[in-house]
């Protein structure tokens, strides 16, 4: 170890530790990202409405409050995995294939 300093003061250089491997085994539910679940599960119920829904309904099927709700189906449009039309959500482009 080197070590390095001015004074009376120093300070001791410490080599870097290799990484460890990524863990195999599946995520613990404190390292799942909350925002990405209620946008998946606002994708998966949008989905279930061949004609399309209103954000009012997503809110309550999915149990999200409505300013998330809007939120999200804001983002998700601008991204293309959603389309609005008339009011009512329809899966996107980006969902489509």
């Amino acid at each position: 170890m080197a070590t390095t300093g001015t004074g009376s003061a120093q300070l001791t250089a410490v080599p870097p530790q290799p990484r460890s491997p990524a863990p195999t085994a599946p995520a613990s539910t404190t390292t799942l990202i909350g925002s990405v679940q209620r946008a998946v599960r606002l994708l998966e119920t949008v989905a279930g409405h061949d004609y399309g829904a209103p954000a009012k309904q997503l809110a309550r099927e999915t149990g999200l409050a409505l300013p998330t709700t809007y939120h999200l189906l804001r983002t998700l449009v601008h991204e293309g995995y959603l389309r609005r039309d008339k009011g009512l959500f329809f899966l996107g482009r980006r969902q489509r294939g």
